[in-house]
């Protein structure tokens, strides 16, 4: 286990999308493992983007030292959940909205 101070963004990532299990947080990495594909262990007892944990590979422990551990059980007995990438989560965001916009002018 590596514990590290904030990196930069693209240092984040790199190593984000390379490790074993990322425990974050951060809302923004919940997204980013989920579209990597990585296992992600989020400390909050709520996020922002449901879909992480519905449907991508995101587990929510919250700080209860006996939900992190099952969690991390889980993840080494290789029994973590089989996540996909959302619907619509497949980086074309940008081209739907410019033909929307290009059909409005």
């Amino acid at each position: 286990m590596h514990i590290i101070e904030h990196p930069g963004i693209s240092t984040l990532y790199y190593l984000s999308r390379y490790a074993r299990v990322v425990v974050t947080d951060t809302e923004n990495l919940q997204d980013e493992t989920t579209v990597m594909q990585v296992p992600c262990i989020t400390l909050f007892k709520t996020i922002a983007r449901p879909d992480t944990y519905t449907t991508g590979f995101n587990e929510i422990t919250g700080l209860q030292p006996e939900a992190l551990e099952e969690a991390f059980r889980k993840l080494f007995a290789g029994e973590w959940k089989k996540g996909r990438i959302p619907y619509l989560w497949d980086g074309k965001a940008a081209i739907r909205i410019m033909n929307v916009l290009k059909k409005l002018v």
